[in-house]
This record gives C-alpha cells, sequence and structure tokens, in this order.
C-alpha cells in the first residue's frame, strides 16, 4: 500500500500498533541483536563440533626439515580435531545459549515499549483533537462574550472590569489552543515515524476505549508482574548463566581431552630420508590428546572472577524482584488516581452541560440574555477539555499496568 495513500485513510488503534512493530527501527535492531546472541552461542559450542583443516605448500629446506609451527614439511595435509571434554568451555557454551535467551527477552521488551509508545501517543492524540474540536467552538463563544460585553459597556450596562474579563477569558483559551495545536503536530510527527507513514498528509484518527482492567489485589499484580517481567526473566537467565561459567571455570582443574587426527603426504625433496631412517610418503596419526593442569593460577583468577559475577548476579536480581513490587503499586495507585480524576470530571462536564440546557431554556422563555448562554458554552468548552486529559491520563495508567503485568502483548498479538 503506498505510504501517501495510507495517510489518507483513517488509522485505528490496532494499525497504528501493527505498522509499528513492522516499521520501527527499534525491533529491527533487537531482533539483528538476537540473531547475533544465537550466532556467537553456536560459535562458542564449534570447537566441539569436528573440524577439518587441509592445506600445501612449497619450502626451501637446508639441514633439519621444519615448518614455523614445528611440523615436518608436507605437500599435502589433513587435520582433524574435535574437543572432547573442556569443563570452561562447555561452561561458557551453555552460558552463552542462556544469554540468547536473555536477547530474546529483550527483543520482548523493545516490542513492548514501541506497543506502549504507539498506543499512547494515539489515544493522546485522540484526546488532543477532541478537546481541539469543543475548545474552538468554546472560543468563539468566549469571543462573543467579549462583543456582547462591548455593547453592554457602550449602553452603560457593564463596567470596563467585565470587558477585561471577557477578554482575559478569550486569551486563556486561545493560549489552550495554541498549545494543543502544538502538541497536536509533535504528537502527528510521532505517529509517522513510529507507524513508518512520511507523508505530509494529516493522520486520522478515531476515538477508542480500552477493554476495562480486572479488579486485583496489589499483591496479585504483583505476582503477575513478577511472572510476566522480561527485566527479571533475563537477570535470572544472566544469573543461570553466570553460574554454568562458574561450574566451567571450576572444571579446569580437570584435564581437557580432544580427539585429534593427521593425514600428510612428504616429499624428498625437503630431505626427510636424510634425517630419518626410513622414509615414508603417505602418514595417518590419530588418537587422543589429554593436557592435564599441573599449576594454573588463571584458573584460580577465573574461579573467582565468576563466584563474585554470580554473587552480584544474584543480588540483581533480589534487587529487581523488589523494584517490582514497588512499580506495580504506583502503577495502580495511579490507575486508582487517574480514574477517581475522571469520574470528578464527567460530573463536572455533565453539571457545566446542564448548565448549558438551562440557560438555554431561559433565553427561551426570556429570562436569560444571550451573553448567559454563551458564558455557559466556554464553561463546557472547558468542562471538555478537563474531561479528555483526564481520560487520556486514565488510559495512559492502564496502558502502564498492562504493560507490567504482560497484558500488553495479549491486547495488541
Amino acid at each position: 500500500m503506498p505510504r501517501g495513500a495510507l495517510a489518507q485513510e483513517q488509522l485505528t488503534l490496532r494499525r497504528a500498533v501493527e505498522l509499528a512493530l513492522r516499521n520501527d527501527t527499534r525491533v529491527v535492531e533487537a531482533a539483528a541483536k538476537q540473531e547475533s546472541s544465537a550466532r556467537e552461542a553456536d560459535l562458542s559450542g564449534a570447537r566441539f563440533g569436528p573440524n577439518f583443516f587441509t592445506g600445501t605448500g612449497a619450502m626451501y629446506t637446508y639441514g633439519f626439515p621444519q615448518t614455523p609451527g614445528g611440523t615436518l614439511p608436507s605437500i599435502f595435509n589433513l587435520a582433524f580435531t574435535q574437543t572432547l571434554f573442556d569443563a570452561p568451555a562447555r561452561g561458557r557454551q551453555r552460558a552463552a545459549r542462556q544469554r540468547v535467551e536473555v536477547q530474546e527477552l529483550a527483543t520482548k521488551r523493545t516490542r513492548d515499549a514501541v506497543v506502549f509508545e504507539t498506543a499512547s501517543a494515539y489515544l493522546e492524540l485522540v484526546a488532543v483533537r477532541e478537546s481541539l474540536d469543543h475548545l474552538h467552538r468554546a472560543r468563539d463563544s468566549a469571543q462573543t462574550v467579549v462583543a456582547l460585553e462591548l455593547e453592554r459597556l457602550k449602553e452603560g450596562r457593564a463596567l470596563p472590569l467585565d470587558v477585561l474579563q471577557a477578554r482575559l477569558a478569550a486569551a486563556r483559551l486561545t493560549e489552550i489552543l495554541v498549545a494543543l495545536e502544538s502538541r497536536d503536530g509533535a504528537l502527528g510527527d510521532q505517529l509517522r515515524v513510529l507507524t513508518g507513514v512520511r507523508s505530509e498528509a494529516p493522520i486520522q484518527v478515531v476515538l477508542e476505549d480500552l477493554p476495562s482492567l480486572p479488579e486485583r489485589s496489589t499483591a496479585e499484580l504483583s505476582v503477575a508482574a513478577a511472572a510476566a517481567s522480561p527485566e527479571l526473566k533475563g537477570t535470572q537467565l544472566e544469573a543461570r548463566a553466570r553460574e554454568d561459567t562458574l561450574a566451567g571455570e571450576r572444571g579446569g582443574y580437570w584435564p581437557s581431552i580432544d580427539l585429534v587426527g593427521n593425514y600428510a603426504v612428504f616429499s624428498r625433496f625437503n630431505n626427510v630420508d636424510v634425517f630419518f631412517n626410513r622414509f615414508q610418503r603417505n602418514n595417518l596419526n590419530l588418537g587422543i590428546e589429554a593436557r592435564v593442569p599441573i599449576f594454573s593460577t588463571q584458573t584460580g583468577a577465573a574461579v573467582a572472577l565468576a563466584r563474585s559475577q554470580v554473587i552480584e548476579a544474584q543480588a540483581a536480581v533480589n534487587r529487581q524482584r523488589e523494584e517490582i513490587g514497588v512499580q506495580v503499586r504506583r502503577a495502580a495507585e495511579r490507575v486508582r488516581e487517574t480514574s477517581a480524576r475522571r469520574d470528578v470530571a464527567e460530573v463536572e462536564l455533565a453539571v457545566a452541560q446542564e448548565a448549558v440546557r438551562l440557560a438555554e431554556a431561559r433565553m427561551a422563555e426570556g429570562r436569560a440574555a444571550r451573553i448567559d448562554r454563551e458564558k455557559a458554552l466556554v464553561e463546557e468548552g472547558r468542562a471538555w477539555d478537563l474531561f479528555f486529559q483526564a481520560e487520556w491520563a486514565r488510559k495512559r495508567a492502564q496502558l502502564e499496568l498492562r504493560r507490567m503485568t504482560g497484558e500488553l502483548a495479549q491486547l495488541f498479538p
């Protein structure tokens, strides 16, 4: 679909999230890092698989035949090696596999962040545009109030202070409108970047609501957040990886065993028949090579380092658990606070709407002037703005809590 044509259509919340997950560079980068982590794990385990090497060359010999590596020069050689037992290398391989899962969790965390940012920007843009729609009408009413106050001032039925107050109310509405229009442009640009829509055409959004959150206690939310937290899971996997590394380094005191083999074709050209009693052109060696550590300061230092890293990772797991509990409690409190603020804003809006209805009814009966109705419309516009801002704050708090409990991915699979 052409990007310009896409921007002309109404962009739903679910569609915006889908486009963001497809086009956001952070998701692409996280997937690439996950792939690199898997390849690094494969590389760490490559030495436990069969490895074949072959080669040939030419060398002038004067005296004893010897290559720079200390072997006899050969016309053709084929070498085979495979590690059968190497505890430190095996421990590092297990740790690398654990870190692949850590990177998978990092990718999930990135996806959740993109979903949250996109949904948050979308819902805020909806709230801003709804507020702008009502505030534009309220500003028209405020300007009408200014004109009516000027007429009343000329007729001697109003004071200059009344005119100044009317102008102040209109100026304040204009200030709010300017700020909201600026925010509208910033949110539109943000959504274009997130979704990959680069066209200059305006993004059309629709008013949407989120499913209500089920009633749960803070303890239940904390348990759900701990079970779903990619940060905590990643820290736990990192701790296991370091434990595997420590176990492997401790195995460094044991011998390492390799399966080795070599086939070589020699030539008399390099004086091999002169320095050896018997010349044999084709040579094959196959066996097991064991290296027994007698004294190695590196092994002791590696074990000490791995042990300290395990203690550090375990402390990080405990700290992460405590932080999740605190963050969930704060998020749950924000949901309650924003829900209460939204209920107040809804009642205030109902009061403002009733005031407009009464003003219109009294004006129809001749018991109220037009200025009373226009002032009521101004207050109604302000009430609408407060209501949409409170509704947006409530939705954002719910999104944050859903992200912590792992329900955000279920809301936008």
